[in-house]
C-alpha cells in the first residue's frame, strides 16, 4: 500500500526525468504505474437531504405563515414547532434538522 509520500517521491522522479526502469530498481513497475496515476482524490459529499422531514414541509411552512401575523410573543420558537411536530403529527425525527429548515425560510 502507498503512502502519501510514496506518490510524491515516484511523481518528483518521474519529473526530474527519471525512467521508468530506472525508478523499478527500487520499487515494482506495478507500483510505479499505481503511483504516477496517484491517489484517489478526496471529495467532500454535500449535506444529506432530510426525508424524515420532506413530509412536514408544508405544514412547517403553514405555521411559520401564521407566525408572520402573530404577536412578537405569540410566535414559535422552533423547539416548539418541533415538539408540535413530534406530538400531534408523529415526527420521528432531529431537531436539529427542523431548525435548520425555519432559519432557512424565517
Amino acid at each position: 500500500m502507498l503512502k502519501v509520500d510514496d506518490y510524491g517521491r515516484i511523481r518528483r522522479a518521474h519529473h526530474d526525468g527519471m525512467s521508468l526502469r530506472e525508478m523499478a530498481r527500487h520499487k515494482t513497475r506495478k507500483t510505479l504505474r499505481g503511483g504516477q496515476a496517484g491517489p484517489e482524490e478526496y471529495a467532500r459529499r454535500g449535506r444529506l437531504s432530510a426525508p424524515k422531514l420532506g413530509l412536514f414541509h408544508d405544514r412547517i411552512l403553514e405555521i411559520l405563515k401564521l407566525d408572520k401575523t402573530a404577536a412578537p410573543k405569540q410566535r414559535h420558537k422552533a423547539m416548539r414547532i418541533f415538539v408540535r411536530l413530534r406530538d400531534d403529527e408523529g415526527y420521528i425525527g432531529q431537531y436539529d434538522a427542523v431548525r435548520r429548515f425555519i432559519k432557512k425560510h424565517r
